[in-house]
């Protein structure tokens, strides 16, 4: 029998692993984060302004409501050189990774996601987003990751797909304004230099 952990949405505060380090000065007061967000209901967009501006991302955090620990963070983004759009999936440590993670949306399922890496501060899933598990995704309805705990046995962390339609559209339409940079031009060759005669003796 599959089990379900309850989750906490949140979209307002998104969790960011920190380092410890002791300041050579005493610190400044830090100022609101160099991002602007929009909440779509259980979706929030962030698009980096500084040092200039970048691609955003949808994405939504899940916590245990007791611990309030990170479970599941979700994001995805548009890549312009791809035409496409990515998926990054932050697991918690623990899981049993050989079996990977199965996605479930709707009747949409996809078996056997790779888990990529494990980190500090989770275990991570990136690579392009299936366009059937997108489609479904727009659609709404029932979502899920099925992972696996050290002793093999599924566990189910549900996640809403409520406001995602309007916040991929919004995130991929500011996106889309983002100047990509500047593809080098290629070295021109250089002539050689002309033969110098040669000096009789």
């Amino acid at each position: 029998m599959k089990r379900f952990l309850p989750l906490l949405i949140v979209t307002g505060t998104l969790w960011v692993p920190s380092v410890q380090a002791q300041p050579a000065a005493p610190a400044k007061p830090a100022g609101p984060p160099p991002v602007t967000t929009k909440t779509f209901d259980d979706w929030l967009v962030r698009c980096p302004t500084a040092p200039q501006p970048m691609p955003c991302d949808a994405v939504q955090l899940l916590l245990e409501p007791k611990s309030k620990q990170r479970v599941l963070s979700l994001s995805v983004a548009y890549d312009q050189t791809k035409a496409a759009h990515v998926v990054r999936i932050i697991l918690p440590l623990g899981v049993w990774l050989p079996n990977g993670v199965a996605v479930q949306v709707g009747a949409t399922k996809i078996e056997k996601v790779a888990i990529r890496r494990c980190e500090p501060f989770g275990c991570v899933i990136e690579g392009l987003l299936d366009p059937k598990l997108r489609e479904a995704m727009r659609k709404g309805g029932d979502a899920k990751i099925v992972v696996f705990d050290q002793a093999k046995k599924p566990l189910d962390l549900k996640f809403s797909l409520k406001g995602y339609d309007a916040a991929e559209d919004h995130m991929t339409a500011e996106t889309k304004k983002v100047k990509l940079p500047a593809a080098p031009a290629p070295a021109t060759p250089t002539a050689p230099a002309p033969a110098k005669p040669a000096t009789p003796n």
